[in-house]
């Protein structure tokens, strides 16, 4: 199979939806805001429009994850060239903010016919998180485009059909999977400055994504792994 270049695309509708309605909705994660699948604060308009008018089109290389929505901004992380490439865009126009690249290995093995990221950017307290095709995790500054630490601890230690799961920002840190189908974990990592806080190294990684949710009075982290 081909790779298919990753093209984004806004549309907006003819008369019913203006661009400040758009822009309202925020994506910040996987699976929108709380990891729910629901699009909060989200009011359909009275009539559809019957035609899509696509406002701007920017080619960002390969990559199935979807990207997420902060603000005014659009933040997409695809391979591009022998590297991971992410990109912060101007929701409205989809003019470049900023961007920052390093060096990736695209997947390979079985997860060859697909080359690109596939996993979604998380974004929350100043920073934005990602999590590449090849096991590296990064971290910037949403404003400024800084990066301010990689964890590389893990890259070529993925899953047979390569990373998918994607990282989890709660209470100053971020949570990622990492390791391969036979050994691997949970890593809770310092938002601001990538130290570790706590590891969970009991099973390999799976297909899915971490989610926090509350038991009681206690916050516990939930995710699916190779054997559980």
């Amino acid at each position: 199979m081909n790779a298919i270049p990753k093209i984004l695309l806004v549309a907006a509708g003819l008369s019913c939806w203006s661009a400040s309605t758009v822009l309202a909705q925020e994506w910040t994660q996987w699976r929108g805001n709380n990891r729910d699948g629901v699009a909060s604060g989200f009011v359909a308009p009275a009539e559809w429009p019957k035609e899509l008018v696509k406002n701007w089109s920017v080619e960002v290389g390969d990559g199935v994850a979807s990207p997420s929505v902060a603000g005014d901004r659009i933040y997409v992380m695809a391979l591009q060239d022998g590297q991971e490439v992410f990109r912060c865009l101007n929701a409205a126009s989809g003019e470049e903010i900023w961007k920052d690249a390093y060096p990736a290995r695209p997947a390979s093995g079985p997860a060859a016919g697909f080359p690109g990221t596939r996993s979604s950017p998380a974004i929350g307290e100043g920073c934005v998180v990602t999590l590449g095709v090849d096991g590296m995790v990064s971290c910037w500054e949403v404003e400024s485009g800084k990066r301010l630490w990689q964890n590389d601890d893990y890259v070529g230690a993925v899953p047979r059909f390569s990373t998918s799961s994607s990282p989890l920002i709660a209470d100053g840190m971020v949570i990622f999977q990492f390791g391969d189908d036979n050994s691997g974990g949970i890593l809770a990592c310092d938002l601001k400055s990538g130290a570790e806080k706590w590891k969970w190294e009991k099973d390999g990684t799976a297909y899915g994504s971490p989610v926090l949710i509350a038991i009681g009075d206690r916050k516990v982290v939930l995710a699916p792994t190779k054997k559980q």
